[in-house]
């Protein structure tokens, strides 16, 4: 396993509790640079801004969820987004991400789309939650 896909398996996620019509399928995906890049504050909140905007053209619900390391010292805000696979890889593409998270029937993946990786699935989605 890549020192990125080691990372990316160990996180755990801070959130609200979802509403309870959310859908049992949807990815988490954050445009938080994971390609190794360094950026400027301006950049970050750019890329935030567009990235949110984008969702929004979509006419996505979302729900905010911040993916952190276990120790909480490194955390990105993000979004659980019901997306289909296809539409959820392109946005991540896009977006320049290693890879993004998927739920489906309370199962977490860890999906790549910029990283050369097979899925990793990760286990219960709720059990990852701090």
């Amino acid at each position: 396993m890549s020192d990125h896909r080691a990372l990316f398996a160990e996180t755990l996620f801070l959130y609200a509790d979802f509403p309870t019509d959310w859908p049992k399928d949807f990815v988490i995906i954050t445009p938080y640079p994971t390609t190794g890049e360094s950026w400027s504050a301006e950049k970050l909140a750019a890329q935030v801004q567009a990235f949110e905007a984008g969702l929004r053209a979509l006419g996505c619900r979302m729900h905010p969820v911040t993916g952190t390391s276990a120790d909480l010292v490194h955390q990105e805000p993000g979004w659980a987004v019901p997306l289909s696979p296809e539409v959820a890889r392109a946005l991540a593409i896009a977006y320049r991400q290693w890879a993004y998270f998927s739920v489906s029937g309370q199962q977490l993946t860890l999906i790549p789309a910029l990283a050369d990786w097979e899925p990793l699935p990760m286990g219960d989605w709720s059990a990852r939650r701090r």
